[in-house]
């Protein structure tokens, strides 16, 4: 409930920040042969861009991406493009999707992509996925590349770290396939010290990098603050010590208490300062 919890705030956050943005922006319904470009055939290529958004080598770079996602996972993300300010018929679009396209020879993610406004994404998956990845999950999914799109600089850009980031998340969704079932705790990733303790299902990448740091980070302030104190304490000792200096007594010699060639008697005025550093001092009056 907890993690249900934070992540509907997080959700809310993200929404209402894009809503200030894009509040006057108006709508234009994707109907006629735009919609018919997207919906009316099944799709060729894991890229459909049929208003051409992104250019030659951009439109290639992003193709290259999904071949080689698809070639290396038991899922397919396909990706569909479309102008940020243009809006979706649900009726005709959900039909055209469910009723029209067949059947994936392998489960897929279907990416809805608004350039400009990733906030507006829309992820549908195949039913064979959606049976097993529980809808918390694939919110959770979305609203981390929708976060990760935020240091992007051109919409482009944005795209691109969108998919990245979405390939790292489907991983999580290929085991939940081969497990066969929905996971009964999902995912959730917690700073240390937020209170409860870190519930994890799996062992992604970035967790483990997170744990690393965390656990390492530690060791080495506590290393450094135990080398501070000691030098501190060393400190302290050096200026707290005094010196003390043996009596000896010497053999009257012609009648005096010295030996011969002795020509003056030093006498140091400090006792908690080095007997060198006192010297150096007589020697310089």
């Amino acid at each position: 409930m907890k993690a249900h919890a934070v992540l509907l705030a997080a959700m809310l956050t993200h929404a209402f920040a894009f809503a200030q943005t894009g509040a006057d922006v108006e709508r234009v319904p994707l109907e006629g042969r735009w919609h018919d470009a997207y919906f009316a055939n099944p799709p060729q290529g894991l890229l459909l861009d049929p208003q051409r958004l992104l250019r030659g080598s951009e439109a290639r770079d992003a193709r290259e991406f999904l071949d080689y996602y698809a070639s290396d996972s038991k899922i397919n993300l396909r990706v569909l493009l479309f102008k940020g300010d243009q809006e979706l018929v649900r009726s005709s679009t959900e039909t055209a999707l469910h009723g029209h396209w067949p059947s994936p020879d392998k489960p897929e993610v279907v990416l809805y992509y608004y350039m400009g406004t990733p906030e507006r994404a829309e992820l549908h998956l195949s039913e064979a996925l959606d049976a097993v990845v529980p809808r918390i999950e694939q919110q959770r999914a979305l609203v981390s590349c929708i976060e990760f799109t935020e240091s992007a600089v051109t919409a482009p850009e944005a795209l691109e770290k969108f998919m990245v980031q979405l390939s790292i998340r489907m991983d999580r969704m290929v085991r939940l396939l081969e497990a066969g079932a929905a996971s009964p705790a999902p995912l959730v990733m917690k700073e240390p010290g937020e209170g409860d303790p870190i519930v994890t299902q799996g062992n992604e990448p970035l967790q483990k990098v997170k744990a690393f740091w965390w656990r390492w980070g530690f060791m080495l302030i506590g290393a450094l603050v135990a080398i501070a104190l000691f030098i501190v304490a060393c400190a302290i000792h050096r200026r707290r010590a005094t010196y003390r200096f043996p009596d000896h007594d010497v053999r009257e010699r012609l009648g005096g208490a010295h030996g011969a060639g002795v020509g003056a008697v030093i006498y140091f005025s400090s006792r908690s300062e080095p007997p060198a550093a006192q010297l150096e001092q007589l020697k310089r009056h």
